[in-house]
């Protein structure tokens, strides 16, 4: 039998039995049942059998009090708090139901209000306190108070000595305070007197992948689904450590687990689309990102995978909006910054990728892959000089890529020694199949104004980006510099074509114009932006310097200069 069917069929077996036994049982049968569920680790049994007690007999607090601690054992904490409340309020008594019920707001993560309201509440055995004490402790390690925890921790083990969850509560502080030895001792300890306790298991896991030990917390995840099969905490860690080991069959295996156990989990969902993404399935990596979204809309794991996955599929919009929404409460995600700057290079927005770069370009320079960015974004932007001084920085530090050559060529070039650097920056471009080997040789080029040489190398560049825009605009401003204005505008024609929104070619042909005497057609080209980009702050500030010049009012000057101020900020 195949492992992923059978939660389906256990519990449909589990319904028939309890239907049929709910029929032939009185209610005080049915409880002791779920009670041997419960002893059992079979909550979800002991739910069904209370359900049939409840819908003859809804005042029996006792059921309510069981059904309340079965359904926090499946982790339906709303539901049980819902039934923990009505045993109170049907006279059951509070000592027996304070433990679970603070364990309610803990995992509600309404930790001050576990404090205050079960900070010496009553409780009727050694066990229900202890339960209480290390949930306590639990709520204040998540307020940050962890001498306050420690002193609850204290409190379950002197009442009842070695309680495996108080143990853990202390195994918790002790990793939390970068003791990760103690942390495991306590652990073992734990775990030598409750093999089962999955929290154990899961925790070890933790602390051993936070030491780089992976095989080791691998062991540990797969001991705590073993315990539990529906630990879902642990199945994620073992579909993310699969993943990250570049295990994809077994990564996909496990999470066809996870799947039948916690199908609408947005991480189920995140981890889906993550596998998927790793093989190149864009279809359906967009389509489970997209429901992992909609369950938790501000996940930043999420948006970046949503990210990466739409600019992999060219759907540059959408990896623009989920990006800009992760740098908005993250400024400072590299990732993100480095994917937006890439998503405008390729979606014809330089400025806008120089915009988002100039935050960072004084805290770039160990990092080779944001350097050799700038330096494409700057020769987009028409700045050869700048291009080719970041490009030289990024080749510098990257001497065992293609870029090696490229940073040999640039450093000869900067001795004077051209003809050596023009043979080495073009054996370079040969054999990178990226392209900053050949904007490198290109940004030179143009820039020591040999543009011979600089065709040559956009030729190349080229056959590999025939369907892009920026090839047809530096042949543009080659040939400008060879003064073929008839050439030019042919080029920069071309790349409209491919990107009518292409900003770095409509504004050479809006030159052209200007120097053409055609003003009108130069405004034409910036409406036609406008009409597909009403924001577009490039376009607004071009239309306000062309209505400038052509002495225009300055209310209307002022109004375009407004708007795209406005824009910029929207």
């Amino acid at each position: 039998m195949k492992q992923g069917s059978m939660p389906a069929i256990v519990a449909a077996m589990l319904v028939t039995a309890a239907l049929l036994n709910g029929c032939a049982k009185g209610p005080e049968a049915l409880v002791a049942s779920a009670k041997e569920y419960l002893a059992n680790d079979d909550p979800t049994a002991a739910a069904i059998q209370l359900r049939s007690v409840l819908q003859k007999r809804p005042e029996m607090a006792e059921a309510r009090f069981l059904l309340g601690k079965a359904l926090l054992e499946t982790g339906e904490v709303a539901a049980a708090e819902k039934e923990l409340r009505k045993a109170i309020e049907f006279k059951y008594p509070p000592g027996e139901v304070n433990p679970p019920l603070a364990r309610v707001l803990l995992m509600q993560g309404q930790y001050r209000k576990a404090v205050d309201a079960f900070t010496g509440a009553e409780t009727v055995s050694p066990e229900g306190n202890a339960d209480l004490q290390t949930t306590i402790g639990l709520a204040q390690m998540a307020l940050g108070q962890a001498e306050a925890a420690q002193a609850a921790f204290s409190a379950a083990l002197a009442t009842l000595p070695a309680y495996p969850p108080a143990l853990l509560g202390e195994a918790r502080l002790k990793a939390q305070g970068g003791d990760p030895s103690a942390a495991l001792a306590l652990i073992d300890r734990a775990l030598g007197r409750s093999p089962k306790l999955t929290d154990g298991w899961q925790l070890k896991g933790d602390i051993k992948l936070s030491q780089g030990q992976v095989d080791d917390a691998l062991e540990a995840y797969r001991k705590a689904v073993e315990v539990k099969p529906a630990n879902v905490a642990a199945h994620v860690m073992i579909v993310t450590l699969l993943e990250a080991r570049g295990r994809l069959e077994g990564a996909n295996k496990q999470l066809q687990v996870l799947k039948q156990i916690a199908p609408n989990y947005p991480q189920t969902f995140y981890l889906q689309a993550l596998l998927a993404y790793r093989q190149k399935d864009y279809a359906t990596a967009r389509e489970a990102i997209q429901k992992q979204l909609s369950l938790a809309p501000d996940n930043l794991p999420g948006l970046i995978l949503s990210s990466a996955i739409a600019y992999e599929a060219k759907a540059y919009v959408q990896a623009e909006a989920d990006l800009l929404k992760v740098l908005q409460t993250n400024p400072n995600q590299g990732f993100a910054r480095r994917l937006l700057v890439r998503t405008y290079l390729r979606s014809g927005k330089p400025a806008k990728a120089l915009e988002t770069l100039k935050p960072v370009l004084h805290r770039i320079d160990k990092d080779s892959t944001m350097l050799a960015l700038a330096g494409e974004a700057y020769l987009q932007n028409g700045n050869a000089a700048e291009a080719a001084g970041y490009f030289a920085k990024a080749s510098a530090l990257d001497p065992q890529s293609s870029g090696n050559r490229t940073g040999l060529a640039l450093a000869h070039m900067a001795a004077g020694d051209t003809d050596r650097a023009f043979r080495e920056l073009e054996d370079a471009a040969a054999v990178d199949t990226g392209i900053n080997s050949d904007l490198a040789l290109i940004a030179t080029s143009l820039q020591r104004r040999e543009f011979g040489k600089a065709l040559a190398a956009i030729d190349a560049l080229e056959k590999k980006q025939s369907d892009k825009p920026l090839p047809y605009e530096l042949r543009g401003i080659a040939l400008l510099g060879k003064q073929d204005r008839a050439g030019a505008r042919k080029n920069f024609e071309r790349a409209v074509a491919l990107d009518p929104t292409y900003f770095p070619a409509i504004t050479s042909l809006a030159a052209l114009d200007l120097a053409d005497k055609k003003p009108e057609e130069a405004k034409r080209r910036f409406e036609v932006v406008l009409a597909k980009d009403p924001r577009n702050v490039q376009a607004l500030l071009a239309l306000a310097e062309l209505r400038a010049r052509a002495k225009g009012s300055a209310e209307e000057v002022a109004a375009l200069i407004s708007k795209a101020r406005h824009g910029s900020h929207s």
